[in-house]
């Protein structure tokens, strides 16, 4: 059903937990994307949040995000690694499937390949012991690994069942249709764990801005890549999910019913671009 391949990352609203999870499902949702933030709250401790969470009847499809994890100096390497162990716990404790994971934005050290493939692949074998896969995403603002051919690479040369690629609208906004349509030809489908939509409020380009606003994308105009895209790894066989994403303080001071209001626009916007390509 394409109602399940469409997830919502619920750091878009702001309330704690208990109502994020309850208004997901009032929005038709099973399946949801979840971030530490979500997690933390004044009134809630994490382990509240943590046995709200098992009691809840949604899926948790993706644990977004493990920052800065790739590229480090080996000393920092292993501060990011507990790191990752912890979220990898909590992750299985809340049956949660994907723990996704991003490059360092700045480096201290030259970026060595050979040690990010060593790195990704030891995460890779901790998730498998947690039943987590580790979904790789790289960013066009880092100084190590900034696109998918290399993201690709990198996770061809760990070798490890267990990984994947996370594909974000963002990074491949300035593509031409004949760039994004070459890329997509060249990535495995089997190897896509998750794609993330949203919009970017913005004609600045992103290594200006390292956290860049994401809106909810509920119209061609406001990403114009997010239907190519979509129809691109359509066509390419991919069926795995399309997660709705927007991380932006601009919501936090709407009203429940506006954003419920984005929410439905989006999914129905993003349900028409698949359906639309499984007509043709």
């Amino acid at each position: 059903m394409i109602e399940n391949r469409i997830i919502l990352n619920v750091g878009v609203l702001p309330y704690n937990l208990e109502k994020k999870l309850k208004l997901a499902a009032q929005l038709k949702f099973d399946v949801i994307e979840i971030g530490n933030i979500d997690l933390t709250s004044p009134d809630q401790n994490l382990q509240t949040n943590a046995k709200t969470l098992q009691r809840s009847a949604l899926k948790i499809a993706a644990f977004h995000e493990l920052k800065d994890f790739l590229g480090h100096p080996s000393n920092l390497m292993n501060y990011k690694m507990n790191l990752a162990k912890s979220n990898l716990r909590l992750m299985e404790d809340v049956g949660a499937n994907l723990l996704i994971v991003s490059p360092a934005t700045e480096n201290y050290s030259k970026p060595d390949l050979q040690r990010m493939v060593d790195e990704l692949r030891a995460l890779a074998i901790l998730g498998t012991v947690r039943g987590v896969r580790i979904g790789f995403k790289p960013l066009p603002w880092s100084q190590s690994i900034n696109n998918y051919r290399d993201a690709i690479e990198l996770i061809t040369q760990a070798c490890n069942a267990n990984l994947c690629l996370v594909i974000d609208n963002v990074a491949l906004r300035h593509c031409s249709d004949e760039g994004l349509a070459e890329l997509i030809k060249d990535i495995p489908m089997d190897m896509v764990g998750l794609v993330q939509l949203s919009a970017i409020d913005s004609p600045k380009p992103e290594k200006e801005h390292i956290i860049p606003a994401r809106m909810l994308a509920t119209s061609a105009s406001h990403e114009p890549v997010i239907p190519k895209l979509i129809d691109l790894m359509e066509q390419q066989g991919y069926r795995g999910r399309y997660s709705l994403y927007a991380e932006s303080s601009s919501y936090h001071h709407c009203s429940e019913e506006i954003i419920c209001t984005e929410i439905t626009n989006c999914l129905r916007y993003v349900k028409g671009l698949i359906n639309q390509t499984a007509s043709q």
